[in-house]
């Protein structure tokens, strides 16, 4: 059936998103958004500024990478709502701005937006029940944060970019021919290209008839947002296939088809993992039927960075090219009355891409080697100019790395660490992380896995990467103890092989601690980070330090008493104190490994460990930072708790209970005593009816390396729980017992 009230209520949800004009006497709104579990800055967070009497939006921020913001508001008592990709919306005030202005602190709550278990319809897109509504809603409120967040510029000013500009020839089946030109600009990002206004293209059309040939326009962030598109246009949730199976889409097309009037229908395609929008894809409706032959249309594509900032890295219109026959005329209205005059010969590409951005001196993105080149002379520079020597075989070293994998195509990122003074960095650990293998189960489950590569830079500072994905976004980063760069957002073109990078540290990458928390660095006695060590605090809580060995402990109090565990090290037992300054260093801790004699190994870089493949530790520090409530029993807990069957492992637990049968045999219950679904592996295990799985008799204790355990499956993260069968809302809804064997 058909929905009505959906038109009306995203008309409404748009009209409020625009920013009123200021009006005199305007004050300054000034602050800071944190995340509420760690206190850590919450970067790209948009700031939605209300009048305190109604819903007009009287202005529009996002903050930066340290969180701040800084806004001009035209009225002294004010609402503030923040808004993140992926999350719920957060709403503050009243707030009263005063002269000279005092900043605000926005504490952020985790509370993430289940797009992962998002259901698609074939319905069509104009009769729609309320349910496929309410996702329709959704999927428009997370696209227009995207589309806010590209056109909005943070406290530390608009970025600049290096961007290639091209018009090419292409098959009419979109087969690259000819490159007829190509050219180079560089500049403070902004909307790539700016369309007729929403009411204008509402009145004539995307396709229209002017004195020198035909125009075709394609729609901007401000159209597809606007009132009048909304009215003429239907939306249904779908599913993606293929190479974008892993997003979820919201598919749109013309409500009704208007004689000699050229519309346009396509996808807003957002990542299920995040949230984030990451490619609008539209064709022109009701072309000639000659023209219908080629993908005719248009496609922006969307980078998000690890800081926050959100910008159109790529973007093309495709036109097509004619020949017209005797007697065509193509001007004004009769293009729709002419199609059997026409006859398409090829498609013409109009479009651009980002190859470079930086802020200040910070390089923030790199997506195409062509702008690589002129920095790897640029660095040759810079080290001839002081005094140092650069190796002759540096680049060359790059092809000794091959791809070896047999599958899907990668690509070798390389380049240099350096300082600020443009000294190379020796023994830099340099991490990529890229999230890949999405995969579908069950009826509208998702799992991912989040890779990682590491390396360490030579004497020379040199580093090399191999098995990177192609096309696909990656963050790369360095660090040398607790100093860190800045997170450099990477995409090797589906095309080219390798792709070199420099990475440098400046002041404004320095590690800060968030205010009232204590920062804790555990390493080695090389200064290596330890990775997921596990960390009793005061007796209690336990936490697991990140995949740079670094955990932050929020509202800390002046001292800590502190139980450090790591598989293979010497345990550390002992009280930090919390420093008095934000930008102190971090408390270190160093682990000494476990005095044994191995036989001589060359470790050139960091594997990840089962667990980090199987997402176990991903899964432990989502839970640090609020995603989710369960408890995870690390190597480091077990090794510590040594028994002998695996039920006295969940002995104690908060999620679980261990309930036994007239023989003995023991089981694992959850809320009143009903039975938990128990993964092995990743595989269901069978229970027996009415008592669910033998705990003891699926695996020794000896041979489990982790567990998670989930009081429901609403509380479980979105990966595990299509794992669970048809049964999850039944048996499943009791909780989750996931259980993961290797060695610890």
């Amino acid at each position: 059936m058909r929905w009505p009230s959906l038109t009306v209520f995203l008309r409404s949800l748009v009209a409020g998103f625009a920013a009123c004009p200021t009006v005199l006497g305007a004050q300054t709104l000034t602050g800071a958004a944190n995340r509420a579990e760690d206190g850590t800055p919450v970067a790209g967070a948009i700031i939605v500024v209300r009048a305190l009497d109604s819903d007009s939006v009287l202005a529009n921020a996002v903050t930066g990478a340290r969180g701040q913001f800084s806004v001009v508001v035209g009225r002294t008592q004010i609402r503030v709502q923040a808004l993140r990709i992926g999350q719920r919306p957060f709403d503050f005030g009243p707030v009263q701005l005063v002269t000279p202005p005092v900043p605000i602190a926005l504490v952020l709550p985790n509370e993430p937006i289940p797009l992962a278990s998002m259901r698609t319809t074939a319905s069509r897109p104009c009769e729609i029940g309320p349910e496929a509504g309410a996702d329709i809603v959704t999927l428009l409120e997370e696209s227009r944060k995207t589309l806010l967040a590209s056109q909005l510029s943070p406290t530390e000013g608009r970025a600049r970019a290096q961007v290639r500009l091209f018009r090419e020839l292409r098959s009419i089946n979109g087969e690259r021919l000819t490159l007829l030109e190509e050219s180079q600009r560089a500049g403070e990002t902004a909307q790539p290209f700016r369309s007729l206004s929403a009411d204008s293209l509402a009145r004539v059309g995307y396709v229209t008839g002017e004195r020198d040939g035909v125009v075709y326009r394609a729609p901007d962030a401000e159209v597809l947002l606007s009132d009048s598109f909304l009215a003429r246009h239907c939306y249904r949730a779908v599913a993606g296939t293929g190479a974008n199976a892993a997003w979820v889409g919201l598919a749109f097309e013309p409500s009704q088809h208007v004689d000699n009037f050229v519309d346009v229908r396509g996808t807003l395609w957002l990542d299920r993992s995040t949230g984030a929008l990451r490619q609008i894809h539209f064709v022109y409706d009701t072309l000639p039927r000659a023209l219908r032959r080629a993908d005719l249309g248009g496609t922006i594509e969307f980078t998000h960075l690890d800081d926050g900032l959100v910008f159109i890295s790529r973007w093309e219109i495709r036109m097509p090219r004619v020949a017209i026959e005797r007697g065509a005329d193509l001007s004004g209205t009769r293009i729709g009355q002419q199609s059997r005059r026409l006859r398409l010969t090829g498609v013409q590409a109009s479009g651009g891409e980002v190859v470079q951005m930086r802020q200040g001196d910070d390089l923030l993105f790199v997506g195409s080697s062509r702008a690589v080149d002129a920095e790897a002379t640029s660095l040759a520079a810079a080290v001839a100019a002081s005094g140092m020597t650069m190796e002759s075989d540096t680049i060359a070293t790059a092809s000794t790395c091959t791809d070896v994998s047999g599958g899907e195509p990668t690509a070798l990122v390389y380049g240099t660490v350096l300082r600020g003074d443009q000294r190379r960095v020796a023994d830099a650990v340099v991490r990529a992380e890229w999230k890949q293998e999405f995969r579908q189960t069950g009826a509208f489950g998702w799992t991912w896995k989040t890779r990682q590569q590491s390396a360490f830079t030579a004497s020379d500072g040199f580093f090399e990467l191999c098995g990177i994905p192609r096309d696909r976004p990656v963050t790369i980063r360095a660090h040398v103890g607790d100093r860190r760069t800045r997170p450099l957002g990477v995409r090797v073109p589906a095309l080219d092989g390798r792709l070199r990078v420099d990475l440098r540290f400046t002041t404004s990458a320095e590690a800060t601690t968030p205010r009232g928390a204590l920062r804790i660095a555990v390493r080695d006695a090389d200064n290596h980070p330890i990775p997921f060590a596990t960390i009793t605090l005061n007796g209690g809580a336990i936490r697991v330090t990140n995949a740079d060995g670094d955990l932050i402990v929020p509202n800390a109090p002046d001292s800590l008493a502190v139980s450090v565990r790591r598989i293979g090290f010497v345990a550390f037992d002992g009280k930090l104190a919390k420093p008095d300054s934000a930008t102190a260093p971090p408390q270190t801790i160093v682990l000494l490994p476990i005095a044994e004699r191995l036989a001589t190994v060359s470790v050139n870089a960091r594997g990840p460990s089962p667990l980090e493949t199987r997402g176990f530790y991903d899964r432990v520090l989502r839970a640090q930072r609020g995603a989710f409530v369960a408890e995870f029993l690390t190597p480091e807990v077990l090794d510590a708790r040594n028994v002998g069957r695996l039920s006295d492992m969940l002995v104690g637990r908060r999620y679980v209970a261990i309930s036994r049968n007239p023989a003995g045999v023991r089981y694992a219950v959850g809320r009143a005593g009903c039975p938990m679904l128990v993964l092995l592996d990743g595989q269901v295990m069978q229970p027996e009816p009415g008592r669910g799985v033998a705990i003891d008799q699926i695996a020794s204790a000896t041979t489990i390396a982790a567990i998670e355990i989930y009081a429901s499956t609403a509380n479980a993260p979105a990966e595990l729980v299509p794992l669970t069968g048809p049964n999850a809302n039944g048996q499943g809804s009791c909780g989750i017992v996931a259980l993961w064997t290797g060695g610890r």
